[in-house]
């Protein structure tokens, strides 16, 4: 009967959520915001690298590295268009950044 009211034994270096969280409240919204934001982070990565791959046209693999040199053209059709798209990829990616680095900031306590 007397063992019923002694909890189990924490193992040694054991820390609480509070205290590993610098004495922050757990919050499970804000930890499920944080994974899909690190999520959205890296297939935003992935992506952003493959479009600017995909901009290298009409050139080696040596060219996509900068082995090659290239004349200046105007962007036209699909070109602009991916242009576009890696631009606005870029923006977001920045914004996803710092949303992350602000939401997984612990407040002052």
């Amino acid at each position: 009967h007397l063992g019923r009211d002694i909890p189990p034994a924490k193992p040694a270096g054991y820390l609480s959520p509070r205290k590993r969280l610098g004495g922050v409240p757990y919050n499970p919204r804000t930890m499920i915001l944080n994974v899909f934001l690190a999520i959205a982070q890296i297939v935003l990565a992935v992506a952003l690298i493959g479009a600017v791959l995909l901009q290298s046209k009409g050139e080696e693999l040596g060219g996509v590295f900068g082995g090659a040199q290239s004349v200046y053209q105007t962007r036209r059709g699909i070109d602009r268009l991916l242009f576009t798209v890696t631009v606005f990829m870029a923006i977001a990616f920045f914004a996803l950044c710092i949303a992350n680095v602000i939401l997984s900031t612990p407040p002052a306590a």
